[in-house]
């Protein structure tokens, strides 16, 4: 019974996303997608540990900003497979929903 709540709050979450499949990419989406691109390219290009975002508003701290993914065990596929775009981030929704579904169920 919660699995199939589970799934049903995950499809009613997700279902702008289904509504509109290549809707994606907008808003948020680019921030944090930038995020990581630039801390990508500091380690790709240029062999630096990403402590400091010089694309963004003519230099920034990376380290300090609570929304940088660079300790993130999903950075390892970035580097692994090139920078994030939305192929990645379904990716991510889809594994994310089982995982809830396996410790929900832990739980009961």
């Amino acid at each position: 019974m919660v699995t199939l709540a589970c799934l049903l709050a995950a499809l009613a979450f997700g279902s702008d996303l289904l509504a509109r499949p290549f809707g994606w990419g907008r808003h948020d989406w680019d921030y944090f997608f930038f995020m990581h691109l630039a801390a990508y390219r500091s380690l790709t290009e240029f062999a630096e540990m990403p402590l400091w975002n010089p694309w963004s508003m003519g230099g920034c701290p990376y380290m300090g900003n609570p929304q940088e993914h660079f300790f993130s065990p999903w950075f390892l596929v970035h580097l692994a497979i090139g920078p994030a775009d939305r192929d990645l981030a379904a990716c991510n929704e889809v594994s994310g929903g089982p995982s809830v579904i396996v410790m929900v169920s832990a739980n009961e």
